[in-house]
């Protein structure tokens, strides 16, 4: 029974090897060609890495994919360093994380628009608005994190990331969360705590018909403040005067626009308009903001201490 079974499968084998032979033979002519030495293997439609107008362009095919970036790995690796098609993305995306960084879709110079995932620049768009005048600063501070306003996910991929659509996309939501646009001033522990007036606890809001923030610290809420809602997309019309905040923005002398609450207008701030005498280093003479680090950080800058108020 042994040597039968020995028969059969040697019987076997030699007619799968004739199947095999004759199933080559027949296909022969159908069989492509291997790439000669150094010749690329196209994988992606020609226009995958050409341009952002081509229909194919990676960037929109991502896109739709909810910016999941995972199948890209299988070929260039975890790093997007090259992996096993030794094409690295890293050639073109030279920023830290590589395609996953920040500004690989919206930002430049750093990652808040313009640009917008769109592409647009101008800051009467929304997705556009006045980012700039916050992140990078303006004349009054020297930026504002992304956090006041964003929840902002470690990575891609992380929790709240973007990928997968952890976040609402787009818009981002506006939640302000972070300790500057809700800094309480007045205090009853603070050093110039004033029984005459109440403690001022921002209620930070975002209108997103109205594109108006109100109720934050950034604009005015504060001891002795104006509590201005400035609009978004109203970048160079005058909201960061000092008057929107402080003062009265009504007023076309410099030192007036930026004279706070006094006692004449029901608030308690000294009636001088020497600024740079009592917010010595903060601001010149000229009403200049020379330290914008300390200008708008929610504490008091005066007579080079630096205080809650």
């Amino acid at each position: 029974m042994k040597s039968v079974t020995i028969r059969y499968d040697l019987f076997s084998l030699t007619l799968a090897a004739i199947l095999f032979v004759a199933g080559c033979s027949q296909l022969q002519d159908n069989l492509v060609a291997p790439p000669q030495r150094n010749q690329v293997l196209t994988v992606h439609p020609e226009g995958w890495a050409t341009t952002a107008s081509s229909s194919d362009f990676h960037g929109k095919y991502i896109r739709g994919q909810q910016w999941q970036m995972s199948s890209c790995w299988t070929c260039h690796g975890r790093n997007y360093a090259g992996g096993d098609s030794q094409v690295s993305c890293l050639t073109c995306h030279t920023k830290l994380g590589g395609p996953e960084n920040c500004t690989t879709c919206h930002g430049s110079i750093n990652p808040a628009p313009p640009r917008d995932l769109d592409g647009n620049t101008s800051t009467t768009i929304r997705t556009v608005g006045a980012h700039q005048s916050h992140i990078a600063g303006a004349g009054t501070t020297d930026g504002i994190r992304c956090s006041e306003c964003h929840t902002v996910p470690a990575t891609v991929y992380g929790p709240q990331g973007h990928a997968l659509g952890y976040i609402d996309f787009p818009p981002p939501t506006v939640v302000f969360r972070d300790s500057l646009a809700n800094t309480i001033t007045n205090e009853p522990t603070t050093r110039d705590y004033d029984v005459s007036l109440p403690t001022t606890t921002p209620t930070p809001t975002w209108d997103s018909s109205a594109l108006k923030c109100s109720n934050t610290y950034c604009h005015g809420d504060f001891k002795n403040g104006n509590n201005y809602s400035p609009a978004w997309t109203s970048v160079g019309t005058g909201g960061a005067r000092c008057g929107t905040c402080h003062g009265d923005v009504t007023k076309q002398a410099l030192a007036d626009r930026a004279l706070p609450e006094t006692s004449t207008r029901g608030g308690t701030h000294p009636n001088s308009t020497q600024c740079s005498v009592c917010h010595v280093g903060i601001v010149d003479a000229n009403l200049n903001i020379i330290d914008k680090a300390k200008h708008m950080n929610g504490k008091l800058n005066v007579f080079g201490d630096e205080r809650d108020f």
